[in-house]
């Protein structure tokens, strides 16, 4: 099943400087700044060639640019290859905006400020004149109008009223949208016009602080539903618009493809000096040894990880706000599950008023399904955590610990479950989805011409291809165990042009047209990594394509994200992502020459192998 139905369009990550030309107020709380230059069109940076800006979606997203409020200086990435280099220190200091509308005729973009607080882009909207110049880069992504929805039904507070004017303006004529906004009050709304069969429902809350009500949750709950199949797209405060998603997905049964549910924002709260409560407290600000503590403490995620397997978010917020009545709902022993109650007490994650338990901000996570599905014990993904158990003898030996930490290896597990092997197949299709709309650009096939493609998730690099009239004739290399929920993944009309061939990647390859191992090598050592390669090429007829597409380190601009799902690899497979210079060195290995490098997406390189 695909992560949304609406399509994706990637574009290259482009850094471009651009002039104030209008600014104006359009509500009491909202102010438009319309921006314009010559860079908005193709022009060289940094010896590299930036497209025209293409903005194909109503909530694309820009990020812009500011000096440090405090030294004044300006720190801005550094231009790639179709991406953008963010340097660490200094931060750049970037704020995340919706591009209200696009006219490359006229040489405008315009974005629309909330004018609340004294944030940097804020007070910069309030302040900016005629001439001033400032920095962007994107939009890198574009999602469009869904597809195949009956019905819309569309909600979001002030910092989602971009997108949802921006959508209004461009809705196909009679498209059917229930919409509601929330504003502080009638001097917050705005007039929009749609060719859409649209009902507006502006939600006041007063003087009551954004974000900090139920007003917008009580009008979409208690809205009308229209018969058929809607696609809900809500945006506002995080933690606001939570209740909105449960009821979608909970008591509407709305799948996960037509829910979409975005926290464009966050409250945070500061401890200040009593004598200014606009300078933080630097009493309040941890030093070192309690983040070294926080950092070698193994308990705190273990417990996080329980409490969502067990439902114990859930529980409390239906009413069961003791250690007897939580544990009564989840099914287990009350006197543990006290234990565990007043532990999460003590980080935060609950508070606790005599025998009372319930959920800070940070606990109310763990009653968001889509997070805890990855925390999960019980969900076979977050169960895969549990080999970082491992990654003493993992680091030590470079070896895989999954068998003795888990009980057995990933593809183990996927061949005694069906369940198991389809959410590895979803979670694997879902990283390739990202690179797919870039791959299907850069790469044809002609119709029947023969695919051999191997890699968990690699068959959907193809699912644009295998869509289209002119359909090449496609086998997938897949465990037997696998082949289903992997073919299962691809649209309905590419299926029927798939047939699989049962084994795995280090099994002699049928041969083809072109190969392509899509995500083949991450989950498999160096050795195993070079006899694939040869067994691709060896399948390649004369004249073919062989293709190399995996996701790489980038040394400079790896995050925390990357790094840990790394050593998670290690664990799992004895594997883990390899920077560029590794991948090449791999196909040096394997006797193998590459013909060219193909850059697409982000900045992700596409390897050719050479073809005599």
């Amino acid at each position: 099943m695909p992560r949304t139905i609406r399509p994706s369009r990637i574009e290259p990550i482009s850094l471009r400087e651009l002039t104030v030309v209008d600014a104006f107020d359009i509500s009491a709380s909202m102010r438009r700044i319309v921006l314009g230059g010559d860079q908005l069109l193709p022009h060289g940076r940094d010896g590299f060639e930036i497209p025209e800006i293409v903005s194909n979606g109503f909530d694309d997203e820009i990020k812009l640019f500011f000096p440090d409020p405090v030294t004044g200086e300006l720190t801005l990435p550094i231009q790639r290859d179709r991406v953008i280099e963010w340097p660490r220190d200094p931060r750049p200091l970037a704020r995340t905006y919706t591009v209200r509308a696009l006219d490359l005729a006229a040489g405008h973009l315009e974005l629309d400020f909330v004018l609340h607080g004294t944030g940097v882009a804020s007070t910069w909207a309030r302040t900016c004149e005629v001439g001033d110049r400032i920095h962007i880069a994107g939009p890198k992504m574009s999602l469009l109008h869904p597809v195949g929805a009956d019905w819309l039904l569309i909600a979001g507070d002030e910092t989602a009223l971009p997108a949802i004017g921006r959508w209004l303006e461009e809705l196909p004529a009679g498209t059917i949208a229930e919409v509601y906004v929330e504003v502080g009050g009638p001097a917050d709304e705005q007039e929009i016009e749609s060719a859409g069969d649209v009902r507006l429902t502006w939600v006041h809350r007063g003087p009551a602080r954004a974000g900090s009500t139920t007003a917008l949750a009580d009008a979409v709950t208690g809205g009308a539903w229209h018969p058929g199949s809607p696609f809900a797209w809500v945006a506002g405060e995080t933690l606001a618009i939570k209740p909105i998603r449960r009821w979608l997905r909970e008591e509407k049964g709305l799948s996960p493809d037509r829910v979409e549910v975005t926290g464009y924002w966050r409250h945070t709260e500061v401890e200040t000096l009593e004598d200014n409560p606009d300078v933080p407290d630097p009493d309040s600000e941890e030093d070192a040894s309690d983040q070294f503590h926080e950092l070698i403490d193994p308990l705190p995620a273990r417990a996080v990880r329980v409490a969502a397997t067990l439902g114990i978010a859930p529980a409390i917020r239906r009413g069961a706000t003791t250690a007897a009545a939580v544990a009564e709902t989840i099914g287990s022993d009350p006197a543990a599950t006290g234990k565990l109650l007043r532990y999460l007490a003590t980080i935060d994650v609950l508070t606790r008023t005599g025998d009372e338990y319930a959920l800070t901000p940070i606990g109310a996570h763990l009653d968001d399904e889509e997070a805890t599905e990855q925390l999960s014990y019980a969900h076979p993904t977050g169960r895969l955590s549990l080999a970082l158990d491992g990654l003493w003898d993992a680091v030590r030996t470079g070896r895989a610990v999954a068998a003795p930490t888990l009980g057995a290896t990933p593809d183990e597990l996927a061949d005694g479950d069906p369940a198991t092997a389809a959410a590895f197949e979803l979670a694997a299709a879902e990283e390739q989805e990202w690179l797919r709309p870039a791959f299907a650009r850069e790469y044809a096939f002609a119709a029947g011409e023969t695919v051999t493609v191997a890699g968990e998730g690699g068959a959907t690099l193809l699912a644009d291809a295998l869509a289209g009239e002119d359909a090449p004739e496609v086998t997938l290399i897949a465990r037997p165990s696998r082949a289903e929920a992997a073919v299962a993944l691809l649209p309905e009309a590419a299926r029927e042009r798939v047939s699989v061939h049962a084994g795995t990647p280090l099994d002699t390859w049928p041969v083809a047209r072109t190969t392509l191992l899509g995500g083949a090598l991450t989950t498999l050592p160096d050795e195993d990594a070079v006899l694939v390669l040869q067994r691709a090429r060896a399948a390649t007829e004369p004249g073919g394509r062989m293709l190399v597409v995996e996701h790489l380190l980038v040394e400079d601009e790896i995050d925390d994200h990357d790094a840990g799902d790394d050593l998670l690899l290690l664990c799992l497979h004895g594997s883990g992502f390899r920077t560029a210079d590794e991948v090449r060195a791999l196909i040096a290995r394997a006797g193998l020459t590459i013909a060219r490098e193909r850059v697409i997406g982000w900045g992700e390189p596409v390897f050719e192998v050479a073809m005599p």
